[in-house]
């Protein structure tokens, strides 16, 4: 006991001073965290320009989308367009090998130009009372088949070419 009652005040004096270095070092700690200019740092000022640059990820939906077919089979020739090139309404796309359609039309054109004749000749010779009216009847049901052909293979022929159906 006497021990203790003879050192007495240097055991609370050190104690005393733990708690308040404790505390002083608690105190720094918190300082430290709390001060946001602790870790920057400076650059001298400088005139120059700022580049902007945003990246982003994500899908882009159309307004409108169309989908473009052929009503004919054929082989691509030009692609005048480039995927996602503006184009306008009636704007050639695609253009396809017309040299089956120019030959089906020259030779539908030739047998139509054909049937003509034959029909007009046909026609004077009914008039006159040469021919029955039937046979007038075929020939006439010849050329009007024969001009049917000649528009559709016309039409073919327009087909090769693709375009634009609406402007975007």
């Amino acid at each position: 006991m006497q021990y203790i009652a003879k050192y007495k005040w240097i055991i609370i004096c050190l104690g005393l001073l733990i708690l308040v270095g404790g505390g002083g070092y608690k105190y720094w700690q918190s300082k430290a965290a709390k001060d946001p200019l602790q870790n920057l740092r400076t650059a001298k000022v400088e005139v120059g320009s700022v580049r902007s640059l945003i990246s982003a990820t994500g899908t882009i939906n159309p307004v409108n989308t169309v989908d473009i077919s052929s009503k004919i089979t054929g082989r691509i020739v030009d692609v005048k367009v480039k995927e996602n090139d503006i184009v306008q309404a009636g704007q050639t796309l695609v253009l396809l090998d017309d040299a089956q359609a120019k030959s089906d039309l020259s030779q539908t054109q030739t047998k139509l130009n054909n049937l003509q004749l034959n029909y007009e000749r046909n026609l004077q010779l009914y008039r006159d009372g040469a021919i029955a009216k039937s046979t007038l009847d075929t020939v006439e049901t010849e050329y009007l088949v024969a001009r049917a052909a000649y528009e559709k293979n016309l039409d073919n022929l327009a087909d090769t070419v693709i375009k634009a159906p609406i402007t975007g």
